[in-house]
């Protein structure tokens, strides 16, 4: 297996495609007076990450390093703008994500496609096992980071329902403008009310620990409006992305 090009170019139509509704967009917030970091706006994706199956070309007298020299030599054969004769793809891919990298595992063993492998973590190729522990180490000490939209960071809480208004957008091949404005409007809102709940809570809870004792019905009912009020005009002040005013 390899890094198969049409596969990149149907990535790359899609990225493409939700650039073209973040550039309209945003161009509408500009209208209306409001601001977008141009590095969320040109570059708004942050790690993709080309995982290649059944890889054959590792020689057995290789070390890791050189494993993944070459690793590095297949990843610019494809996607590099520089080694490329017709390189827009590639350019477009490096343009709006933060990070790209390839890795390649080697076949985990003719035993696992047999019926009547057990599922024995002993009959899996050695070295496919090796391979993935240093991808998933990669993976945790170097390319995991909280994931964002326009700045804002995904949680637990929030994720869900991101993915749903995303995957709402691109159910078809080719996905509306609105929709996919509409879902990147719908996960700035959620994001910007989770980022305010979580923000009246723990000054509220901050609050709380000051006064032990408890506090008067009137002096909490006095603290809860100014809070709420901060936490309001917080909320006012992030970028709502979208076409809505």
């Amino acid at each position: 297996m390899q890094i198969q090009e049409d596969k990149v170019e149907n990535l790359a139509y899609f990225m493409r495609f939700a650039q073209a509704a973040l550039n309209k967009a945003a161009a509408e917030m500009e209208r209306e007076g409001k601001s977008l970091d141009k590095e969320q706006l040109n570059r708004p994706f942050q790690s993709l990450d080309f995982l290649v199956r059944d890889w054959r070309h590792f020689r057995d007298d290789w070390t890791v390093e050189e494993c993944k020299e070459q690793m590095v030599q297949h990843f610019n054969r494809h996607v590099s703008p520089q080694k490329l004769v017709e390189n827009s793809t590639a350019e477009a891919l490096h343009a709006m994500f933060q990070r790209l990298q390839c890795f390649c595992l080697p076949h985990p063993g003719l035993t696992i496609e047999k019926e009547t492998w057990t599922g024995k973590v002993a009959d899996i190729n050695k070295d496919f096992i090796r391979f993935v522990d240093l991808y998933v180490r990669d993976v945790f000490t170097t390319g995991l980071s909280t994931k964002k939209i326009l700045g804002s960071e995904l949680s637990t809480i929030s994720f869900s329902m991101v993915l749903k208004d995303f995957v709402s957008a691109f159910h078809d091949a080719a996905p509306a403008a609105m929709s996919f404005t509409q879902a990147m409007e719908n996960a700035t809102v959620l994001l910007a009310k989770e980022k305010a709940m979580k923000s009246f809570t723990k000054v509220m809870d901050e609050e709380v620990q000051q006064h032990p004792r408890g506090m008067k019905p009137e002096e909490f009912k006095s603290l809860s409006k100014r809070i709420s009020r901060q936490v309001e005009d917080d909320f006012k002040s992030v970028t709502i992305f979208g076409l809505s005013p």
